[in-house]
This record gives C-alpha cells, sequence and structure tokens, in this order.
C-alpha cells in the first residue's frame, strides 16, 4: 500500500528565518502540514502542544542549541517518540555521531537539497506511521486476549460448579449477557470476583 503523506503534521525548529520559509514551502507542496519555530524552547511548548509527526530540527541555534532542545524532547512524555531529523552544516563523525546519541534518526547536511529532505522526511513519517499502527493492533490483540482468557476462565468455572458441558456453559454466560445488556467479559469478571470474595468466606479455600 503507498503511503499517502497528507495530514502529516512537520515541526521546523530554526533560528533562520530563510531556512523556515524555503524548507516550509517545499514540505507544504507535497501535502504536508507545517509548523515553526524560531528557537529551541518556542519547539519544545509547540511540540508538546501541537503533537508533530515529525520534527526538522537544526543544530546551531543561540541560547538552546539542537542537542539541548533534543534532550528536553525526549525528557517529555508528550515528545519523546517523535522521530527527529536534525539540520546541521557540522560535518565531523563526531557530530554526525553527537546527533544520533542524542537521540536523532537521522540527519540532514547543510545546503539541504530538497529532494533529499523530502526522501527522507517520507521514509520516517512512514516508519513512524507504521510502528504506531503496529502498537495499536498489539493493544487491541492484547485486549482481546485478556477478554478471551477472562470470558474463558468464567465458562471453565460455570462448567465445574454446575456440572454442565462447554456448550452450555458459553451459552448460559452469552443469555445472561445479553439479558443484562452487558457485555460477556464484563460479567465474566464480574462472576469471577464475586467467586474469590465466596471463597474467601471458607477457610482454606484460595
Amino acid at each position: 500500500m503507498k503511503f499517502d503523506p497528507a495530514g502529516q503534521r512537520i515541526l521546523i525548529i530554526d533560528d533562520e528565518p530563510n531556512n523556515l520559509s524555503v524548507i516550509s514551502a517545499f514540505l507544504e507542496k507535497h501535502g504536508l502540514d507545517i509548523m515553526m519555530a524560531k528557537n529551541g524552547k518556542e519547539g519544545v511548548e509547540l511540540a508538546i502542544r501541537g503533537g508533530p509527526d515529525l520534527i526538522i530540527l537544526d543544530v546551531i541555534m543561540p541560547g538552546m542549541d539542537g542537542y539541548e532542545t533534543m534532550h528536553q524532547l525526549r525528557e517529555s512524555a508528550e515528545t519523546a517518540h517523535i522521530p527527529v531529523l536534525f539540520l546541521t552544516a557540522l560535518n565531523d563523525v563526531e557530530d554526525k555521531l553527537k546527533a544520533f546519541v542524542s537521540g536523532a534518526m537521522d540527519y540532514l547536511s547543510k545546503p539541504v537539497q530538497e529532494e533529499e529532505l523530502l526522501a527522507r522526511v517520507m521514509v520516517h513519517l512512514q516508519v513512524n506511521a507504521l510502528k504506531l499502527a503496529l502498537e495499536e493492533k498489539n493493544q487491541r490483540l492484547e485486549k482481546a486476549l485478556d477478554t478471551g482468557s477472562v470470558v474463558n476462565v468464567a465458562i471453565g468455572l460455570l462448567m465445574e460448579r454446575h456440572r454442565i458441558s462447554l456448550k452450555e456453559a458459553e451459552e448460559a454466560l452469552r443469555t445472561e449477557a445479553r439479558h443484562q445488556r452487558r457485555k460477556m467479559r464484563d460479567l465474566a469478571q464480574e462472576l469471577l470476583d464475586h467467586t474469590q470474595r465466596m471463597d474467601g468466606l471458607v477457610p482454606g479455600v484460595r
């Protein structure tokens, strides 16, 4: 499936107005929503409020430089997960390593080549979107497994306590849930909680 970047939000943090203008105009032409900040402090605040999908961060800025800005982004729960692409005029291996160690996903050397910028932005947006989709899928799966586990334990309890078959226990739980207009999982959890309370009243039963 082809990745559609429409609606993806990019935060650009750069103290040079010309860089902000050129990069934002270019990315907007490709359907991306752009937010801009002219210093690190403003960028961190905007990232927390705006929830961008990707941050483009200049390294060399007066006051709070890119590394300190990156540190603050990683310290905040609201922004720690956002991928960051560094813009830097520093091309030493040591500087590049420092960028990655600080938490950057990638870097671009200045002067920026527009097509390279677009390619890297699209790659990281797609990777991040896939990561978020996978996390959401795993959460749904965990919830489904949890629901299934509770219901299955409750069905097993009904079978044991009332000496009935699996089919009869499933139908009994389903019928009662429908009668009470409740989810089977909620009713099953209530049954288990009630059983634990009752067992707790009997010495020697756990």
